[in-house]
């Protein structure tokens, strides 16, 4: 053999690192590798799961403050006559601001060390259900009528927009996932 001409392998099992044991060398190792957590990721029931629970106290706590929310607006609105009077300012405020503020203080009684993300999620339930309610009240009433009803139609669906809001932000904080990994059984 001349030197820089390629040389034979033997049958034995290479010592190259890039190579899997089968002596068949890998030339792209990204595309093994992505294989491999393809596979791992499409898997019908994975080797470890993390086991998720529900916590009915939480359920409990956040949920009913978030309904306690809903009743106290709907008792502020019922009380402005069920349409955005003008003499009834302090009424439709608190018709649209009662449902995520309750929820706030019961998600932090609930979970007192998430009260950053309590304080965030509850503002944007309360942010985006004002604009939501509106557009909705538009596109079923169309501005004349709602201005002739003085948009009762957009504080009923704020409320129910935002009683869903925290009824779903209940149930989804209720389910925790565990920190332990357990193996699922076969």
């Amino acid at each position: 053999m001349t030197a820089g001409q390629p040389t034979r392998r033997s049958n034995s099992l290479p010592a190259d690192p890039f190579t899997k044991s089968s002596a068949r060398p890998i030339r792209f190792r990204f595309f093994y590798h992505f294989d491999k957590w393809l596979a791992a990721w499409y898997t019908l029931e994975p080797m470890m799961s993390s086991k998720r629970t529900f916590d009915l106290r939480t359920a409990l706590i956040i949920g009913g403050a978030a309904l306690l929310g809903a009743a106290w607006a709907a008792f502020n609105l019922y009380r402005a006559g069920g349409n955005g009077a003008l003499g009834a300012t302090a009424a439709l405020v608190w018709t649209i601001f009662a449902t995520p503020f309750f929820t706030f203080w019961g998600w932090l009684l609930a979970k007192r060390a998430e009260g950053w993300l309590a304080a965030f999620v509850c503002f944007c339930i309360y942010f985006f259900a004002v604009f939501i309610g509106a557009r909705l009240e538009l596109l079923i009433q169309g501005q004349p009528v709602a201005a002739a009803n003085e948009h009762a139609l957009y504080f009923r669906l704020t409320l129910i927009i935002q009683l869903i809001a925290g009824v779903v932000v209940a149930a989804q904080r209720s389910y925790s996932r565990g920190t332990m990994q357990v193996p699922t059984e076969v």
